[in-house]
Order: structure tokens, then sequence, then C-alpha cells
């Protein structure tokens, strides 16, 4: 049994996430399905420092890993700037390119972008 598999496991055993949340994750790390000629891999974060150009942060996930996560995420994701239907239906169109920009009340930066 692969490392993230138990460690999924001990997150369940310590409650830490729910059955259902721990069993989306485990099927994010079955085997990729071969890519479709023109889709998306990977959904690319880039966060930049506050009014510079300087990227703070740069998260890099699986297109198929990034759907799940994000639907984990979204009971975090309250009241934000970021649309997470937006980014499910780039992704759901398998088109590279830039999804969104947006800036925070701090006037950091984030850019969400597809790559094939």
């Amino acid at each position: 049994m692969s490392d993230e598999r138990i460690k999924i496991l001990n997150m369940i055993a310590e409650g830490k996430i729910s059955p259902e949340e721990g069993s989306n994750l485990l099927k994010a790390l079955e085997p990729d399905e071969p890519p479709r000629q023109g889709a998306v891999r990977w959904l690319i974060i880039r966060v930049y420092e506050q009014g510079s150009n300087k990227v703070q942060a740069n998260i890099r996930l699986p297109v198929r890993l990034a759907g799940k996560l994000m639907k984990f995420s979204n009971r975090f994701v309250n009241e934000s700037d970021i649309d997470l239907e937006e980014i499910y239906a780039a992704i759901a169109q398998g088109e590279p390119g830039k999804v969104m920009e947006v800036y925070t009340d701090d006037d950091t930066r984030v850019e969400i972008y597809l790559e094939g």
C-alpha cells in the first residue's frame, strides 16, 4: 500500500477528515486514464506578493486530483472571490489557459491556469 493511501487512512482514523472525504481522496490516487488529445492535465495556482510580480506560491496539481480537492475545500471557502464553479467548468471544458485572476483585499494577486 502506498504512503499516500496510508496517510489518508490515518487521517480518517484520527478524525481529521470524514470517511467520505477519505474515499474521494483515495479514488483520486487511482491510476489516471490515458489523456485525451487536447485535454488539460494540470491546475496551476500562482500567488503573487502584494502589489508585485514576485511569485509567493506556485502550486501545480493534477487536474484529476484538483477537482476532488476543490470539492473537499468547497466547505471552507465561504465568501471568496474565487468562483469554484468557474474552475469546475474550465476543467470540464478541458482547454488550457488562464481560468481567472483574483485580487484579495490586501492587493495580493492569485492566478489560476490549466495546462496540458
